[in-house]
């Protein structure tokens, strides 16, 4: 009988110490969670994919009123563009994840608006697309410096043909003061 006390006791003092250490790590990880340490934000580098018809050259997500994105591309389509459309649909920060929140310009080589295929891009020419956020996303933006992923759904038409082409870009970037 007094050995079954005695082990009843060494396994109720082992439980004990591991669950007060356990809950030591807990408090620790929450206590890095709540400080941002573990915030996957801060480890993610910036990029822009648009595929291998575009090139960036350039881009940048802004708090300011107007042109919140700037995203500067290279025709790389080996042919002329003599129609093109940008559409953002999707934004997504720490706070938000929201759609069709964004009216796009998209401007060629010459600083025409590539709206009608009177103003083309040649292969090797910028093209420069600048977006406002609707004024509900850019309440909830985090401060300056916290990540933005802005989604786009491209369309380009090379010249002589009558059916556009689609494709998707993503673009990651640090939101900067404008």
């Amino acid at each position: 009988m007094i050995s079954f006390r005695k082990k009843g006791q060494a396994a109720l003092e082992f439980l004990t110490t591991y669950g007060w250490a356990f809950l030591v790590i807990l408090v620790m990880i929450s206590a890095l969670g709540y400080f941002g340490i573990l915030n996957p934000d801060r480890f993610l580098p910036e990029r822009c994919n648009v595929g291998p018809e575009f090139a960036c050259v350039e881009y940048g997500v802004y708090d300011r009123d107007t042109n919140n994105f700037v995203l500067i591309i290279t025709n790389n389509v080996g042919q002329t563009i003599d129609n093109m459309s940008v559409q953002a649909v999707q934004v997504r920060t720490v706070i938000t994840n929201d759609t069709n929140v964004m009216n796009c310009n998209v401007t060629g080589g010459g600083g025409t608006t590539l709206v009608t295929p009177t103003t083309p891009v040649r292969a090797g020419e910028n093209i420069q697309v600048a977006c406002d956020f609707n004024q509900t996303l850019r309440a909830q933006f985090g401060a300056v410096g916290s990540k933005v992923r802005v989604d786009l759904d491209i369309q380009y038409k090379p010249l002589g043909l009558t059916l556009p082409r689609p494709i998707a870009a993503q673009v990651y970037a640090t939101l900067q003061s404008g």
